[in-house]
């Protein structure tokens, strides 16, 4: 990579010391499997948004922290917790640019939830009780929150309305069937599907 001019860095030095793109970092150990965590992902946010942001093009960045998901699987609520701790640093990197750029639009949201968790009535104060219900990927909503200019968050306002209106608000008394019917107009059916795996297996089998 280094022929084609992209800057290969391997530790968290490398990369604060960073200053042009493209670049690649390449860590020996995942960051999220190293402790103490370095970088942590509100580093890595800050370096990506000033790298980015110095180019003086529009950009997008994608932020995660991985672990959120892993420990959702393990069902294992401290170290989500820790996880999500992390995340919330890069969150705050983001909205600080945001606020002073004013011209950026941050969304938050997961791409699923995982592990069906619930808090627990046996909850008292700062002491939460955790339910979990599977290990794996699992059907709530997730929610989406928007920070940045009015005109380009609030239209995520019309988004939630309508869901509260279409599917949280009526979800549970109304059956699967039922609730998609509703809000899409049309019954649920496994054609779309269908379509998909003919023109995906049907193709590849030549």
């Amino acid at each position: 990579m280094g022929a084609r001019g992209v800057e290969v860095v391997d530790d968290a030095a490398g990369l604060e010391a960073a200053s042009r793109l493209p670049i690649a970092a390449l860590f020996a150990v995942e960051p999220q499997q190293s402790e103490p965590r370095s970088p942590r992902p509100e580093g890595l946010a800050r370096k990506a948004i000033e790298l980015l942001s110095g180019s003086g093009r529009p950009f997008f960045l994608l932020v995660e922290d991985e672990e959120i998901d892993t420990a959702a699987h393990a069902n294992d609520g401290v170290r989500m917790s820790r996880a999500l701790h992390r995340f919330d640093g890069a969150v705050a990197a983001a909205a600080d640019f945001a606020s002073k750029d004013g011209e950026t639009l941050v969304l938050v949201m997961g791409d699923h939830a995982t592990g069906g968790l619930t808090i627990d009535s046996r909850s008292r104060g700062r002491e939460i009780a955790l339910l979990w219900g599977g290990r794996g990927h699992t059907g709530e909503p997730v929610p989406v929150f928007a920070y940045g200019p009015p005109a380009a968050a609030g239209r995520f306002g019309g988004l939630f309305e309508w869901l509260r209106q279409n599917v949280h608000g009526v979800g549970a008394s109304l059956s699967a069937q039922q609730l998609i019917t509703n809000a899409t107009g049309k019954p649920l059916t496994a054609a779309p599907w269908l379509r998909y795996a003919e023109g995906k297996y049907l193709d590849e089998a030549g």
